[in-house]
């Protein structure tokens, strides 16, 4: 009777370590490979990134590029600039060589394989079939210079 009390104890265990395993580190952007990524990108350069609402895609960056998106920039203190940075690669078709285009330098990309469209002010898709957001890297700017990093 002990034996089986015993053995019931550590099989309860096993299963509630099985169930917090596969539930807890559950993160949204796991459907894209992990790829090392830290450029730096000169905004006295690449000026037209301090315009709001522009968007660049950096092609050789990330799994399937890198698009980076000007929400706001504040010439007087450019820290306080909100920029975004997304994997180009699409979450419903899932390639390194069909990847999202931001369209026209602005605020939308769409993937030209599954037609889904993503809006690029937090990477949501709003149309077609994928379901989930576009990969983020974080950002920082430092004495004009941004920095996008995972």
């Amino acid at each position: 009777m002990k034996s089986q009390l015993f053995n019931i104890q550590y099989i309860s265990i096993f299963l509630l370590l099985l169930i917090f395993s596969t539930t807890a580190c559950n993160h949204d952007d796991d459907y894209i490979p992990y790829v090392m990524v830290d450029f730096v990108l000169d905004l006295n350069i690449k000026n037209e990134l301090c315009t709001t609402g522009y968007s660049e895609k950096f092609p050789n960056e990330g799994y399937a590029g890198v698009i980076v998106f000007c929400e706001t920039y504040d010439p007087i203190t450019p820290t306080a600039s909100i920029y975004y940075a997304y994997d180009a690669a699409c979450t419903f078709e899932l390639s390194d060589t069909c990847s999202v285009e931001n369209r026209g330098n602005g605020v939308m990309a769409i993937c030209p394989c599954c037609g889904s469209e993503y809006y690029l002010y937090g990477g949501y898709p709003y149309k077609g079939e994928a379901a989930a957001s576009l990969k983020m890297y974080k950002v920082a700017i430092l004495n004009n210079k941004l920095r996008v990093y995972n």
